[in-house]
């Protein structure tokens, strides 16, 4: 009955603290791996005194920050076609709150920052595109041009060579 709490707690919070009776060491930590192994695909986060930190993600959390990401990037889409890349902008930033290591969406992120003229801010996100996958999307190529634009050619023949191994 208790574990079947712990589990619909985890369920609903996610991350929970849970009390232990026991007062020796040892058997708080007998105790804490018993609730952990109870509750399936929890985590013990923590043991601090007698309260014990457990951790289980969500099943359905991806599902719902997916939805929530696209309708931020379908929002930016829109603001970018219509000339309002500050706004694209600050909409793919909120997608990338969601899900930071999107490549797609941190390209889009830099193709509106450098329409918006920050140039700095779209070499930031070509680079995190890349970082996150550098086949996913010709940033290599845009990060390149940029470089050369701004007159660094040593980085730019990096960026370009960097693109070429991943394509």
């Amino acid at each position: 009955a208790v574990l079947a709490q712990i589990d619909q707690a985890l369920f609903d919070h996610e991350l929970i603290k849970v009390k232990s009776g026991t007062e020796t060491p040892e058997d708080r930590f007998a105790t804490a791996e018993a609730i952990a192994a109870g509750a399936e695909g929890s985590q013990l986060a923590q043991i601090l005194g007698r309260t014990l930190l457990l951790y289980r993600r969500h099943p359905e959390v991806d599902k719902y920050r997916d939805r929530a990401m696209g309708a931020d990037l379908k929002i930016a889409d829109v603001r970018s076609e219509q000339g309002d890349q500050p706004g694209a902008l600050a909409m793919y930033q909120d997608a990338l709150e969601l899900w930071p290591d999107n490549a797609v969406a941190r390209y889009y992120a830099a193709r509106a920052a450098e329409q918006a003229g920050d140039f700095e801010a779209s070499l930031e996100q070509y680079r995190q595109s890349i970082r996150a996958d550098a086949a996913a999307t010709d940033a290599g190529l845009r990060l390149a041009r940029t470089l050369t634009a701004e007159g660094d050619a040593e980085e730019a023949l990096s960026a370009l060579s960097q693109h070429l191994k991943a394509h």
